[in-house]
């Protein structure tokens, strides 16, 4: 995993994509919950591919932080839109980062919230209406 997580980027990568996964990790005798911090990227010739996985406690600033970092120093550059949730740490993380990048939520992660607040008798046609895409939403609305 560290020769790859050490490989030099090459190119610009336009669109980044951030995540996470939690895992459990065992940490000598005990199991702790740790965050899969998922990099992926597109170049500019429209490949895409994994930038990078590190493991954090946390989505916190200070995780993202150092994990954006880290990858600049292998050569990330030249991003103009980065696509994540929405947590409080990642935004300040990519804000400080990645300057003057655009923003952008993750449509999945929206989704879920939505759902989520959504009364359970009515989930089932707010998905469906969210899948169908904002046009639809818009004329049904």
């Amino acid at each position: 995993m560290r020769v790859f997580n050490e490989r030099v980027l090459p190119g610009d990568y336009p669109f980044v994509l951030v995540d996470a996964l939690f895992i459990k990790s065992r940490d000598d005798e005990r199991v702790a919950r740790r965050a899969a911090l998922i990099l992926s990227g597109v170049r500019s010739d429209g490949y895409r591919e994994l930038l990078g996985v590190q493991i954090g406690d946390s989505e916190s600033f200070v995780t993202r932080d150092k994990t954006f970092r880290w990858l600049k120093a292998y050569g990330l550059k030249g991003v103009l839109f980065v696509v994540s949730d929405e947590h409080s740490g990642l935004t300040q993380a990519i804000a400080k980062q990645f300057q003057g990048a655009t923003r952008q939520r993750c449509q999945v992660h929206l989704m879920r919230n939505v759902l989520a607040q959504s009364p359970v008798k009515l989930r089932t046609k707010v998905a469906a209406r969210c899948a169908a895409g904002p046009a639809v939403i818009r004329a049904t609305s």
